[in-house]
């Protein structure tokens, strides 16, 4: 079901975390679309360190950077983990790479919800101590831009479209 939303795209890229639950959701859109799917560690989770596989509600905002459904430090750093500052560097890396590919259709990118808010952030010219930490339901889909500048004024380009952005 989830690959028929792709039927109508010319999708031309299928990219995936290097997480297995990730890449079984890839494989069956890849398989649907015929395409292969390239695996990348960029597109993975934030690692919590050694809270890792926990309810991220079970930590305290002082290690979390994320206090109901806003971003309050985006250097917070479980031990062991990585900070929202980290996931949003890794994330636009990613992006910036993926921008310069010149696919000559859409790219389905498969990921985590914290990666899905650090791409729409990017993308949308936002650091992530601007974003909401809004709800990112399994399986969900968002149209998301790659980042353009507008030529009169430099700044980025970000339409909203069925709860994601285009």
């Amino acid at each position: 079901m989830l690959a028929e939303f792709f039927d109508d795209l010319p999708v031309t890229a299928l990219y995936s975390s290097d997480l297995w639950r990730a890449q079984e959701t890839a494989l069956v859109i890849g398989t649907a679309l015929g395409l292969s799917v390239q695996i990348n560690c960029a597109l993975r989770e934030r690692s919590f360190g050694v809270w890792e596989g926990r309810e991220q509600s079970s930590l305290c905002s002082r290690l979390s950077g994320i206090q109901g459904d806003r971003v309050v430090d985006i250097s917070a750093r479980p031990k062991g983990g990585e900070s929202l500052s980290d996931l949003s560097s890794r994330v636009g890396t990613f992006i910036d790479w993926l921008a310069d590919e010149h696919h000559d259709g859409e790219a389905v990118v498969v990921t985590h919800g914290g990666t899905v808010r650090a791409i729409r952030a990017y993308c949308a010219g936002h650091s992530l101590d601007q974003a909401a930490w809004d709800q990112v339901p399994s399986a969900s889909v968002w149209h998301v831009a790659l980042p353009q500048t507008d030529s009169i004024n430099g700044s980025p380009m970000v339409q909203r479209e069925n709860g994601g952005i285009k």
